[in-house]
């Protein structure tokens, strides 16, 4: 099991790193300045040395001190931190815009495929949790580019390079140094081993936070009308624990290795010290040579840290690209039609369909029907019958667990989503609108659409007059909650959005349920005019609203029990009249 997940780790790693190869000329550039970097960088602590020296041999053996020869050497010290500085910048600035660059691929790729996932992903996977992948995680990713790569080769590079100078200087001194490398990497090792865990777990702890917030402030109207604000905040408290269980232990277990390194470290300044000021003593070794040896392990254990801390980064990382993948790597089922149209007049076909969200509960059981083309049919039932899900169906919002469903002869899976959606449109129980101009949410499914279609579609859609009377017409901006209309009023605007795309198929879940009466009349006349020469399917729970319909499916327990005009099953579907009964008995 742990091999396995080493392999998953290395092969999101490897992934990750794939999105790097487009911009390999800009990293070889990194490279090379992070070694001329790192190398002038290194030499400051020899030349240091040599002005120690320089000045202890001057006042020790009383010729003078040479301070032309120390003052050569602060200037060529001065010049190897100013190229290294410089080199720095232009790391800096490359590494930059290939991380913005890489992020920017991956919310194009996440953004992309969540326009193409089916309905029943988002069922399973909250807002806030895909909020959470395409910001937070997305971040980490960045992040982690920008700095890691240019802190692995200058640490690569520091550490070969400090080793090769104290070596020059003293190999008796640098193999002490160097037996403390192997402790080093067992600590940082061991410590990894238990940390990735927890920063798995820290990551999918803020997606469920991240949902759960979601949630509460899109409902939290509803929240306070209800005075259940202090309950939201017990339920809160699990989610805020979980999360900061989860970063406490992988922040407190990722945070051991540098207290324990520096240790280790310190231990090494004792001895080095000591070993030095014998051997200064016996004139061994240079005191200038010591000093610089001390700043070589200060230099060389800054690597190690900072190694440690880039696997703690890229633990993090790794956990959030694991998420990312996760999202990117669900397949789509194929199309073989193509991207045109196909003929035809709206013909649907269900046959044998069956569908279930889970295996525990069956919605659909064994459906066979067909539509018409231009035919008027409703869909009615008691709540829980089935009757949205059908038409979800029909939009290929889900997939049938058995069966097929066909568009004029063509099974829907073999016509590509977005050829289906330009086929088929719905008005929703809910409306949905954008913010934007009313011009904008019009045609949002035919954004090249000319001044005069939008205006004749509104016409049709009952939606003309009232947009006149806005401040600025079909240029008024809307907020995302359209807060200065009505709902009768969004509807009519959805009503015109789907006029303006003339779909071959229609659909109406429930389009005038959360409207009064007086309303609905004036949606109805707007959706009369939308029905003309398509094919419509209407989801109703009202039965007044469909007994003008050509054809009515009555469904019971996922089955349709019935079929016929509202007059043939007034006098002989059984099921229908007593629904229909039911409902002027209550008014409705």
């Amino acid at each position: 099991m742990k091999n396995q997940d080493s392999k998953i780790q290395w092969g999101t790693l490897k992934r990750l790193l794939s999105y790097l190869l487009p911009y390999r000329f800009r990293l070889l550039t990194v490279a090379m300045t992070s070694v001329l970097s790192t190398l002038f960088l290194i030499l400051g602590p020899f030349v240091l040395g040599l002005v120690i020296t320089t000045l202890f041999e001057g006042m020790v053996n009383n010729g003078g001190i040479d301070f032309y020869r120390i003052s050569q050497l602060l200037l060529g010290l001065a010049a190897l931190y100013l190229f290294s500085v410089y080199l720095s910048y232009i790391q800096e600035y490359l590494m930059v815009g290939v991380a913005q660059h890489v992020t920017y691929t991956l919310r194009h790729e996440l953004h992309h495929q969540l326009m193409k996932l089916p309905i029943a992903f988002f069922d399973r996977v909250s807002t806030g949790d895909l909020m959470s992948r395409g910001v937070n995680d997305i971040d980490k990713i960045s992040s982690t580019l920008q700095q890691t790569l240019t802190q692995t080769i200058t640490s690569l590079m520091t550490m070969i390079g400090v080793v090769v100078m104290m070596l020059i200087i003293s190999p008796l001194l640098t193999l002490i140094v160097c037996i403390t490398l192997p402790l080093s990497i067992l600590i940082t090792k061991r410590i990894i081993k238990y940390s990735q865990v927890q920063f798995r777990q820290q990551q999918q702890a803020l997606g469920a936070l991240n949902g759960y917030i979601e949630e509460s402030y899109t409902n939290h109207p509803l929240i306070q009308s209800y005075h259940q604000g202090e309950d939201m905040k017990s339920k809160f408290t699990p989610y805020n624990a979980s999360l900061f269980e989860a970063n406490w232990r992988s922040q407190f277990l990722s945070g051991l290795i540098v207290p324990l390194l520096n240790l280790l470290n310190n231990v090494i300044y004792v001895v080095v010290a000591i070993i030095g000021g014998i051997f200064v003593v016996q004139r061994t070794i240079a005191i200038g040579d010591v000093q610089a040896l001390i700043m070589y392990i200060r230099i060389f254990t800054q690597p190690i840290n900072r190694v440690a801390n880039i696997t703690n980064t890229i633990q993090a990382t790794i956990a959030s690209a694991e998420r990312l993948f996760q999202v990117l790597d669900i397949s789509m089922p194929t199309s073989d039609y193509g991207s045109k149209v196909p003929e035809g007049r709206g013909e649907i076909s269900f046959e044998r369909v069956s569908f279930q969200y889970d295996a525990n509960k069956p919605i659909l059981k064994d459906i066979n029907v067909k539509l018409k083309a231009g035919e008027d049919v409703a869909i009615v039932g008691s709540s829980g019958a089935g009757k949205t899900t059908l038409a979800l169906l029909l939009l290929r919002f889900y997939e049938a667990n058995e069966g097929s469903v066909s568009i004029d002869g063509l099974d829907i899976t073999s016509i590509d989503d977005e050829v289906l959606r330009r086929m088929t449109s719905i008005v929703m129980q809910d409306t949905w609108l954008f913010s934007g101009t009313i011009r904008e949410n019009i045609t949002f499914g035919l954004p090249l659409a000319t001044e005069d279609e939008v205006i004749t579609a509104a016409i049709k859609a009952r939606a003309d007059a009232f947009i006149r009377k806005l401040p600025n017409g079909y240029d008024t901006h809307l907020d995302e909650q359209a807060s200065g209309l009505s709902e009768g009023e969004k509807q009519l605007l959805s009503i015109a959005r789907v006029m303006l795309s003339d779909p071959r198929i229609l659909i109406l879940d429930e389009a005038t349920s959360n409207v009064d009466s007086r309303t609905e009349l004036q949606i109805q006349k707007g959706l009369q005019q939308l029905k003309q020469g398509r094919t419509t399917v209407t989801v109703a729970h009202r039965l007044h609203t469909v007994r003008h319909a050509d054809r009515i499916l009555v469904m019971h327990d996922g089955q349709i029990v019935e079929d016929g005009s509202h007059e043939s099953l007034i006098e002989n579907g059984a099921y229908y009249r007593h629904l229909f009964l039911k409902e002027q008995q209550n008014g409705m």
